[in-house]
């Protein structure tokens, strides 16, 4: 599926000292802040103080209490900020609390263009509480101090030994597992991203933790799910998704990223392109 990404804000050719932004723009449970400022660059000389923009780009939901957290909704986005020549682009971002989200400075305080685009994938609702056990989720998965209750038979269907031994516990009867295999932080970002919400949710902030787990545990369902990120992210570079293929095993990525090249040629080329970003210092041969 093609997500396409709609611009919310575009100024050009604007100096900050005259002519600063503050915006605010509201987007489903969330307030966009977007500010271009201009900020002083403090040296130790004194005389070689340098004034520029600063460009701070930050949400809020929109319903903020007083202990600035809101109602509990939160957000799968694509956005792109623009300031000139430097472009952010972040893929499936999660957006939950209040937070800056970008800072960038510029060499003055004129910018040419400043331009922040946006789509919204999922709005994923408020989140299931895993500490608090259900008729759905009555399970009790135990690290440290910690407790959070699952349903033994949706976990199943992922595969791995870890959800299989859980499944086979609890269908003996027992009622609570002891896991040491992993961190309270794997633990949590793993059980979140399977049981907190009506689908599994793999997004930029989690992906690299449960890669690692999916890959040690031999959850193929979650490693399927992580392959199909990788397959769509644009953000990511070919030869890094070819990377991640011979790591993890990841055949339909390795297709996908294959067939994208017109030949061998443009394999070549992106293959230098990606070391030079690396900076592996790589040169052709004429």
């Amino acid at each position: 599926m093609t997500y396409r990404m709609n611009s919310l804000f575009k100024r050009l050719s604007f100096n900050v000292e005259t002519s600063p932004v503050s915006v605010r723009i509201p987007q489903s449970a969330f307030q966009i802040i977007l500010s271009a400022k201009k900020y002083e660059c403090q040296k130790e000389d004194e005389e070689n103080k340098k004034q520029h923009a600063k460009v701070e780009l930050a949400i809020e939901p929109a319903n903020l209490s007083a202990d600035e957290k809101g109602d509990g909704y939160e957000l799968i986005v694509d956005y792109k900020l623009v300031v000139d020549s430097e472009t952010k682009l972040i893929e499936r971002d999660r957006w939950k609390d209040k937070e800056v989200l970008q800072e960038i400075e510029t060499n003055s305080c004129t910018i040419d263009w400043l331009e922040f685009s946006l789509c919204v994938r999922e709005m994923l609702g408020i989140p299931g509480d895993l500490s608090v056990s259900n008729g759905f989720r009555n399970f009790a998965i135990l690290n440290s101090d910690r407790t959070w209750y699952v349903n033994t038979n949706q976990l199943n269907t992922f595969g791995g030994r870890l959800f299989k031994e859980w499944y086979e516990r609890d269908s003996q009867g027992e009622s609570n597992c002891v896991v040491q295999s992993l961190t309270v932080n794997e633990l949590n970002q793993l059980l979140t991203a399977c049981c907190a919400y009506s689908t599994p949710v793999v997004h930029s902030r989690n992906f690299d933790v449960l890669l690692e787990i999916a890959d040690k545990e031999k959850i193929t369902g979650l490693l399927r799910l992580l392959e199909s990120f990788l397959v769509e992210s644009r953000v990511v570079h070919p030869i890094r998704k070819l990377e991640y293929s011979a790591e993890y095993r990841m055949s339909r990525l390795a297709t996908s990223v294959l067939r994208s090249f017109s030949n061998r040629l443009a394999r070549l080329d992106s293959l230098f392109s990606y070391l030079s970003e690396n900076a592996f210092g790589c040169t052709r041969n004429a």
